[in-house]
């Protein structure tokens, strides 16, 4: 959409996504107002909050990010990248959570949007009491173990209609993984979807 085109302009450096990436978040949070479906929006893995700050712009929502900031952690044995890409190492892309809160500024979304920063393991469980209900869960832990993290202590504040996004699905053996195996432990069957051509997976609550 030609509206959401200066927002992204503005965000553009503080974010890795693409256009389709950024005009499916804003797809999904125009469905969750159209179906006046309730909740706040949380990305776990935000790094330089761009794409948070869009969120919160667009969704008009309280906004949650969480974020190390301290780059990823150890790679597991399952976090192998695709073929002919080169691993992660421990550390990588760790940025100051400055650059977050300049461009939550930048943008005139700070009321709204909540930066925490740690580990999920330590984060998610000391704070989601707070979120409460979740519209719209993004979820780019590259790893298993972030991810199947967010899933188990999140999973259950999105409301049903809401959107779960996977950023790392078709990258990260260990993200599907994760994503796999919570799925039979909870015994659930979510319609896996793909956002045509270049946006991410995700799934509907």
């Amino acid at each position: 959409s030609v509206r959401i085109y200066p927002l992204v302009m503005r965000v553009k450096s503080h974010t890795m996504l693409n256009y389709e990436s950024l005009y499916q978040n804003y797809e999904l949070i125009n469905d969750l107002k159209e179906n006046n479906t309730e909740g706040a929006v949380v990305e776990c893995g935000s790094w330089k909050g761009g794409n948070g700050a869009f969120m919160a712009k667009v969704s008009n929502r309280e906004t949650w990010l969480f974020d190390s900031f301290e780059g990823l952690p150890e790679q597991g044995e399952l976090d192998r990248k695709k073929e002919g890409r080169r691993s992660l190492k421990k550390g990588e892309l760790a940025v100051p959570e400055e650059l977050t809160h300049e461009i939550i500024k930048k943008i005139g979304v700070e009321k709204n949007t909540h930066v925490r920063k740690g580990w999920f393991n330590e984060s998610l469980p000391k704070n989601k009491k707070n979120i409460g209900p979740i519209a719209l869960l993004r979820i780019d832990g590259d790893f298993y173990s972030s991810t199947k993290t967010v899933l188990d202590e999140l999973y259950n504040q999105v409301v049903p209609g809401g959107y779960i996004i996977l950023d790392d699905f078709r990258d990260f053996e260990g993200c599907r993984k994760a994503v796999y195996e919570f799925f039979i432990e909870n015994n659930i069957h979510p319609n896996l979807q793909s956002f045509y051509p270049m946006g991410k997976i995700y799934f509907k609550k």
